[in-house]
C-alpha cells in the first residue's frame, strides 16, 4: 500500500495509523506513540543517504528500505505516465507542462512546444492529487515517440482521466487515421469507446459501447495474443467486451507517434483530432510475452482505483473492492 518496508518486512502502512494527537505530526504509532517523538524534525545530515534521522540520531534509512512501486512490480512495464510525480514534469508559466517523461524503464517523452496548445498542471484535481488538464477547444495535446512497438508480445493498456464532455475524445492513441495495423486507440467516436488493436487487415477489433464516458474512469485493454489470442476491454474493472484474435504479425515501430490528449497523428499529413477534454491522471502500459492474468490485471485496477478514490466503482467480487494491493 505505501511502498515502503521496515527492514523486518513490515508494510509502513501497519506501523502508522491516522491520529488527531495534536502532538507535533498528528500521526500514532500503531501501539499510540505519536511520530513526532520517534522523528527529530529538520535534523538535516547530508553525509546520510536520507538526511532524516530519529529522535536517537539514527538515520531513517536504518528502518525502511524501498519495495518497487506497484506498477513496476509485474513485468513488462513499457509506459508509466503519473501526474502525480512532479518530477516527471516539465512546467512553464501558468503550470503550462511542456514535458511529461515516462516513469518505466523505456523512457519516453511526451513533449508540447506550443504554448497554447499544452495542458495545464493542475493540483488538488481528481481525489485531491494533481492531474493534467485538456482542453479540447485549445488542441491541447503531448507527443511522443514513434519508437513504440510491441512486436509478437501480448499487450494492455490502462488509463485513469475524468472527462468534462461526452464527445469524441482521445486520450490516449499510437494511430493515424484509417486505422493502420498495428495502431492502438483509446478514443470515444460514432457513439462507441473504442479500445482498439488493429491486428493485419487493418479492422477494428474492439468498438465497444461502454456507457457514460462523463466522470472518472479507468479504461483498460488486455490484448493476450498468445496463447488465449483474446482482445477484453474494461471499464474501471468491469468487464465490457472479449473478442478472439488471430494474428502473429511482429508490430515493429511504425511512422505514428503516441499521443496523450488526441487521436490521429501529425505525420503523413494527418493532424491530431478528437481533442480530448478533461483531465487524464495516469496511464500504464505492458508489453510482454506472457498473458497479463486476471489477477495482476485487477491489481493494477486496484491500485489505480484505491490512488484515485474510484474504488466504489469496481465491480463486485473484484479482489481489491474493499482494501489496495
Amino acid at each position: 500500500m505505501t511502498g515502503y518496508l521496515t527492514k523486518a518486512g513490515i508494510d509502513l502502512s501497519f506501523i502508522f495509523v491516522s491520529g488527531n494527537s495534536g502532538i507535533v505530526s498528528g500521526y500514532l504509532l500503531s501501539d499510540g506513540r505519536d511520530i513526532g517523538n520517534i522523528f527529530a524534525p529538520y535534523s538535516i545530515n547530508a553525509s546520510l543517504e536520507t538526511g532524516l534521522k530519529l529522535s536517537s540520531g539514527a538515520d531513517i534509512n536504518t528502518l525502511f528500505e524501498a519495495i518497487p512501486p506497484i506498477p513496476l512490480q509485474l513485468s513488462g512495464c513499457c509506459l508509466w505516465l503519473d501526474a502525480t510525480d512532479a518530477s516527471t514534469l516539465t512546467l512553464q508559466s501558468g503550470n503550462k507542462v511542456s514535458e511529461w517523461r515516462d516513469k518505466s524503464a523505456s523512457a519516453f517523452s511526451f513533449v508540447q512546444a506550443t504554448s497554447a496548445k499544452q495542458p495545464t498542471y493542475t493540483l488538488n484535481s481528481q481525489n485531491s492529487l494533481p492531474t493534467l488538464l485538456f482542453n479540447s477547444a485549445n488542441l491541447t495535446y503531448l507527443e511522443g515517440t514513434a519508437n513504440f512497438a510491441f512486436g509478437t508480445n501480448s499487450y494492455s493498456l490502462f488509463c485513469v482521466y475524468n472527462s468534462s464532455v461526452g464527445t469524441d475524445m482521445g486520450p490516449f492513441n499510437k494511430s493515424l487515421t484509417a486505422t493502420p495495423t498495428g495502431s492502438i486507440a483509446l478514443l470515444h467516436n460514432g457513439g462507441q469507446f473504442r479500445y482498439t488493436f488493429t491486428h493485419t487487415g487493418g479492422s477494428r477489433i474492439a468498438n465497444v459501447s461502454a456507457g457514460s464516458l462523463l466522470g472518472p474512469k479507468i479504461a483498460g485493454l488486455v490484448v493476450n495474443r498468445s496463447p488465449a489470442n483474446l482482445d477484453s476491454s474494461y471499464k474501471t474493472g468491469t468487464l465490457l467486451g472479449t473478442l478472439t484474435i488471430n494474428d502473429a504479425t511482429n508490430y515493429a515501430p511504425t511512422a505514428f507517434p503516441m499521443l496523450v490528449g488526441a487521436y490521429g497523428a501529425s505525420s503523413a499529413g494527418s493532424a491530431p483530432f478528437s481533442f480530448f477534454p478533461g483531465n487524464i491522471c495516469e496511464i500504464i502500459s505492458y508489453s510482454k510475452s506472457e498473458n497479463l492474468t486476471d489477477a495482476n490485471r485487477q491489481k493494477i485496477e486496484g491500485y489505480l482505483a484505491w490512488k484515485w478514490g474510484l474504488q466504489a466503482q469496481l465491480p463486485v467480487g473484484h479482489i481489491y473492492i474493499n482494501s489496495p494491493p
